[in-house]
Parts: structure tokens; C-alpha cells; sequence
């Protein structure tokens, strides 16, 4: 899964990405605009990306470079889908119900 945020008129860092000009990201402090490229592997999270881009853009205002690589390595949505294995040890609540309790 790759995906970036480039400046217009910038290259992309990978060819055959696919550029979403529907999504600009944009600097919420100057409005620097940049567009979103991701391949087919960030397609399913290309919302989650568009988000990522924009908190990235706007958190290094005002060092704007051409390109915003985002990190997706810990965004696998496949293991986001798969529940988690909970384990747990009965108490046994009898007890508790005999025991007093304390007062001063």
C-alpha cells in the first residue's frame, strides 16, 4: 500500500499511481493544496488517506515539500476486519455474596 499527497505541477515518487482529483489536501493554516496518488493496495482506504494527508500537511505548515509520503505500513485493513482473541478466568461470585461487609 503506497500513498502521497504532491503538489500540482509535482511528480509523484511512483509511477502508475492513481491521482484523486476529486480529494485535495489541503493546508488548513496558508491553503496549500496538494492532490492525493495512491496505488490499487490504498484504494480501499483512500478516505483514510485523504484524512492522514491532511493532518500531515497541516501539522508541517509551513515547511511544505512537493511531496507527503504517508506511512500505511500500520494501516492494514485486513487485520483491522479480524477480531481480536479475548481470554478471561471465571470468578466465581458465590463467595461474595456470603461474605459481610466491612463496616467501621
Amino acid at each position: 500500500m503506497h500513498a502521497e499527497a504532491v503538489k500540482p505541477g509535482a511528480m509523484p515518487s511512483r509511477r502508475g499511481l492513481i491521482e484523486d482529483m476529486s480529494r485535495p489536501v489541503i493546508c488548513d493554516e496558508c491553503y496549500v493544496k496538494y492532490h492525493l496518488h495512491y496505488d490499487k493496495g490504498a484504494e480501499a482506504a483512500v478516505t483514510f488517506c485523504s484524512v492522514l494527508a491532511n493532518e500531515i500537511v497541516t501539522a508541517r505548515h509551513p515547511d511544505h515539500s512537493s511531496n507527503v509520503l504517508l506511512d500505511l505500513a500500520t494501516h492494514n485493513p485486513e487485520q483491522s476486519r479480524k477480531p481480536g482473541v479475548v481470554w478471561s478466568i471465571r470468578t466465581p461470585m458465590m463467595g461474595s455474596l456470603k461474605k459481610k461487609p466491612d463496616l467501621p
